[in-house]
């Protein structure tokens, strides 16, 4: 009987490290993501100064048109 406990003690030690361990490669995972994630939001930002950057070319070559 103790045998099988000690038998039964193992295997729960055994599945609460491997459940540690899959929590910490989870959380590797997450933290991963929220870098892609920032660096995504990054992206977009630059994209829609460059997209106010452009407007403002293209508002300044038609005005120096009509000042031609």
């Amino acid at each position: 009987m103790i045998k099988d406990l000690q038998g039964k003690l193992k295997d729960a030690q055994d599945t609460l490290a491997a459940l540690e361990a899959s929590i910490a490669k989870s959380q590797a995972t997450i933290k991963d993501n929220e870098a892609k994630i920032a660096n995504i939001r990054s992206i977009l930002d630059i994209n829609a100064k460059i997209r106010s950057l452009q407007d403002t070319i293209d508002e300044l070559k038609k005005n120096s048109n009509t000042l031609e």
